[in-house]
């Protein structure tokens, strides 16, 4: 009865107005949170600036454009590997090209030239063949093509870039393909955060979803630190999210300026 009756559940409570301020908090945070301002959050925290950002699957470019906005001191690499879509890309960026550097292949385990499932919908093309699910979807009509294929490791190699501040993979199925090229890098936490699109249910044939990803992460003390932007079907099913991932080497820094246990440190 005591928390059926409006009255009592919420008129007579004890620190009424605290728990309003507490809700209306609450409703805030869901309605404003997105990520860009939670790493612009972390990095002040800690008194850093990220100095190399990988956008990994940046279609026309809007994402590394966020980036270029929320840290205009650092180096943004934006990697897109559809020919069509690099060329807007490319436009789009031209005006920040001393900071973001367009780069026209796609990210994996090794360096090679693989077939790409080009797809109308530009988002939605992939390393990986379509399932039967995502065709009724979204995948309607795609075409293969041919497109060159590097890892992060050896990108990093070349140019010389001795770590990754952030780490954005929208790769469509290519995840732990992608995790495995930089593997060296997360072995070393290299990387402080990575923001990756993960798949609730299977849109590509042989795609690992949200919990493979979580799984291979943690094994290298990168653990989830926050979802943002859910997407659902008519039918309110959950299709797809995005993690930002800490590495364990963040995770200590805030600890130390914050207390123990302020944030979750893998062991």
């Amino acid at each position: 009865m005591y928390y059926k009756n409006f009255i009592h559940r919420f008129l007579l409570r004890k620190n009424l107005f605290k728990r309003i301020g507490m809700r209306l908090g609450i409703v805030k945070r869901k309605l404003t949170k997105n990520e860009f301002d939670d790493l612009v959050f972390l990095y002040r925290l800690v008194g850093e600036k990220p100095s190399a950002i990988f956008d990994c699957g940046a279609n026309v470019g809007f994402v590394s454009y966020q980036f270029y906005k929320c840290f205009p001191e650092a180096f943004i690499y934006a990697f897109e590997p559809n020919p069509d879509v690099f060329k807007k890309l490319s436009t789009n960026l031209e005006k920040e090209n001393l900071r973001i550097i367009p780069v026209q292949a796609g990210i994996g385990d090794q360096q090679d030239t693989i077939t790409f499932y080009k797809n109308n919908n530009t988002g939605t093309s992939s390393f990986l063949k379509p399932t039967e699910f995502h065709m009724a979807h979204m995948a309607k009509k795609y075409s293969p093509i041919s497109v060159p294929v590097i890892t992060i490791q050896s990108y990093c190699a070349e140019k010389g870039i001795p770590k990754i501040s952030i780490l954005k993979l929208d790769i469509e199925g290519f995840e732990i393909r992608a995790l495995e090229g930089c593997k060296s890098l997360l072995e070393q936490q290299s990387i402080d955060f990575l923001f990756i699109e993960v798949s609730m249910i299977p849109f590509y044939i042989n795609q690992p979803l949200l919990e493979d990803v979580i799984i291979y992460l943690r094994k290298l003390n990168y653990v989830p630190y926050n979802f943002y932007g859910n997407n659902e079907t008519e039918l309110r099913e959950s299709l797809i999210t995005n993690i930002l991932f800490m590495s364990q080497k963040m995770a200590r820094k805030i600890s130390s300026i914050k207390g123990d246990n302020s944030v979750y440190v893998p062991m």
